[in-house]
């Protein structure tokens, strides 16, 4: 993997779900198993954030068709709805 920095972001439901924490939980050990180093920014559905968005996933957002939980590595849409196999996400990490 090299070495720029990694941004992962999910959005949650608000309280989260048991889907909802399991793949935060997923993503939070695969950010310790990794050797890049990676932002990690968690947004919960109708609550306000201080955190500035990417592009991806405030256009996937505005379009009101997003699936929670869902998740964006470096503003590309992973994953919604279903929780992604560890190694699928591993993988698309080792692309960046």
């Amino acid at each position: 993997m090299n070495k720029n920095k990694l941004r992962i972001e999910l959005l949650l439901a608000s309280p989260p779900t048991a889907k909802c924490q399991k793949l935060l939980n997923l993503v939070k050990n695969i950010k310790q198993e990794i050797d890049k180093k990676v932002k990690l920014d968690v947004y919960y559905a109708g609550s306000s954030n201080n955190i500035n968005p990417t592009e991806g996933y405030k256009k996937a957002v505005r379009s009101k068709r997003i699936r929670i939980p869902a998740s964006f590595i470096n503003g590309e849409k992973f994953s919604e709805k279903k929780i992604p196999k560890k190694e699928d996400f591993i993988n698309k990490i080792s692309q960046y």
